[in-house]
């Protein structure tokens, strides 16, 4: 296999970007998505670096951009069913696994600028290009952007349940809080002040009063908000103990969880 010359490669992802653009045909871009697929997992097994891996990563992940924006538009049947004259084809009849088009169609949900993000910046921190990095960005802004970052109503009707606990005097030994965290790389739009109001209501929050003396915290959280994990820890009256690393099926990806002890 013949592996292009940096400045080749870089005339190559041009090509396949313009192509890619203009693309209607899902067997085209499955071509250019295969044939990229094979150069990086042969650039990879043969230890060819990491710039040559990754400029065929970008080739594959801009292809799968494509075909899940293709997907989306068609509003195909799944299944193993053969299309018959006139009607629409099914994703076997396209060679496609439910499984692919969720994926493709979630990461071509991604933003044109929030996706060239994530390939400039894991360039720059000298890591792997990957489907599953991207698929756990989209997957991230797409419940950031459903949520709207969890409107302050929820908050405040949390606030207020809590303090009639307390009135009432209960206490618990184990708590679990899984908060609307967004990732830092979307911390840099408009979300960014409501997302650190966000933060600011939910160390506000009368945990501390509601925990037994030797209650226990598990605090999920993902691993661009672990700083802010700490601090709402900390706010709440619980010292770090250690964390869980999970990984789980991909609706989830990988989170940790963390958890305390109150601070006496």
């Amino acid at each position: 296999m013949i592996i292009p010359t940096p400045s080749q490669q870089l005339c190559v992802l041009d090509n396949a970007r313009r192509t890619l653009a203009t693309a209607q045909n899902l067997d085209e871009i499955k071509l250019i998505h295969d044939q990229a697929e094979a150069v990086r997992q042969y650039a990879k097994s043969a230890a060819l670096g990491l710039e040559v891996q990754n400029w065929a990563a970008e080739v594959k992940l801009l292809s799968e951009r494509r075909a899940g924006e293709l997907l989306a538009g068609l509003e195909l049947p799944g299944g193993n069913r053969k299309s018959a004259t006139g009607k629409k084809p099914s994703l076997a009849d396209l060679g496609i696994s439910p499984k692919q088009s969720h994926r493709w169609q979630l990461v071509a949900s991604l933003p044109e600028d929030r996706f060239q993000e994530y390939v400039a910046d894991t360039i720059r921190q000298n890591q792997e290009l990957t489907l599953a990095g991207l698929l756990r960005l989209a997957r991230s802004y797409r419940r950031a952007s459903d949520s709207q970052l969890a409107p302050a109503g929820v908050l405040e009707y949390v606030a207020r349940s809590l303090d009639r606990m307390v009135e009432q005097g209960k206490s618990f030994a184990c708590i679990y809080a899984d908060p609307l965290w967004t990732p830092v790389s979307l911390q840099r739009n408009h979300l960014n002040t409501a997302y650190a109001d966000m933060v600011r209501n939910l160390q506000t929050l009368p945990i501390r009063k509601v925990s037994k003396r030797n209650a226990h915290l598990h605090l999920w959280t993902l691993p661009e908000s672990l700083l802010a994990a700490l601090q709402l820890l900390r706010a709440w009256g619980f010292r770090y103990q250690t964390h869980l690393l999970r990984s789980s099926d991909e609706r989830c990806g990988t989170r940790p969880e963390g958890t305390g002890t109150p601070v006496t």
